[in-house]
């Protein structure tokens, strides 16, 4: 998940399901105007998730991956004697 190449992967299919989406727009105008601010929102929505889990992925990957070694050894220390 820390790799740009599936971020890419789920960027390009956005903007072709949108390219698809845009064509089927028809020669109005008022309708090309809709599909085209449509489009922008379906790209961001589209995109928001994958952008979190790239980032997070990246910089903090311990929040996906479980505790840190801080937080093993000091869970370690707490626990009881059994």
């Amino acid at each position: 998940m820390a790799s740009i190449w599936p971020w890419l992967a789920v960027i390009i299919v956005a903007f072709g399901n949108e390219y698809l989406d845009y064509q089927s727009a028809g020669d109005d105008p008022d309708a090309l105007v809709r599909a085209s601010e449509e489009a922008w929102r379906d790209i961001w929505n589209s995109m928001l998730l994958p952008t979190l889990l790239l980032l997070i992925a990246r910089f903090w990957p311990q929040w996906l991956v479980g505790k840190s070694e801080d937080k093993k050894s000091t869970a370690a220390a707490a626990a009881p004697d059994a």
